[in-house]
C-alpha cells in the first residue's frame, strides 16, 4: 500500500510541478513505525548500550525486511 500512495503522489506531483520529482525520505530508525503490524525497536542508543551486537543486528534485519515489505 506505502508503494501505491507514494507512486500516486509523484504523479501528481510530476503533472502540476512541471515534470519535476518529488523528493522524499523515510524514518525507519528503530523500526518501521510507519508500516502497521511491525515492530517498533529501542533507539539506537539504547540498542547499542545492550553490547548485544547479535541482538542489535536482528533489529536492523528486521528493519530492512518489514520496509522491504512495504513496497520501499
Amino acid at each position: 500500500r506505502w508503494r501505491s500512495v507514494m507512486t500516486r503522489i509523484q504523479e501528481i506531483t510530476m503533472e502540476e510541478n512541471g515534470g519535476h520529482p518529488m523528493i522524499y525520505g523515510i524514518d525507519a530508525a528503530h523500526g518501521s513505525g510507519f508500516v502497521q503490524n511491525t515492530v517498533l525497536f529501542p533507539h539506537q542508543l539504547n540498542a547499542g548500550a545492550s553490547f548485544n551486537a547479535t541482538q542489535v543486528y536482528e533489529m536492523g534485519r528486521i528493519t530492512g525486511r518489514d520496509t522491504a515489505a512495504a513496497g520501499i
